[in-house]
């Protein structure tokens, strides 16, 4: 949601939208999170790229941050046996979706 904030765009009030539903894959249920915003994006070629720990798009001048964020996020997601993952368009905001097992195993904690 910080991200969804500081990458706003200069002229567009910034909107965050927060939808979750659940799942049953392969008879596991998941509850799933999708959190949308309408701010500057991500060009779809780097989506994957931004999960790595201190990659950045943009110069520390532009925006701040370090790069870790998408990073831990995508750390927790899988010891929890979940998953994160982006979807962007340049200039069309971006949507990331949070998977995650309604049940934790004691040892993947």
């Amino acid at each position: 949601m910080q991200n969804a904030l500081k990458f706003s765009k200069v002229d567009l009030p910034p909107r965050v939208i927060i939808t979750s539903c659940n799942l049953n894959i392969e008879g596991i249920e998941y509850i799933q999170v999708t959190i949308e915003d309408n701010g500057i994006g991500i060009d779809a070629a780097f989506a994957e790229r931004i999960f790595t720990a201190f990659e950045r798009l943009h110069s520390k001048d532009q925006y701040e941050g370090n790069g870790l964020g998408l990073s831990l996020c995508r750390k927790i997601a899988k010891r929890h046996n979940g998953t994160i993952t982006a979807k962007a368009e340049r200039d069309n905001g971006a949507e990331f979706v949070v998977t995650l097992p309604l049940k934790q195993n004691e040892e993947s904690i």
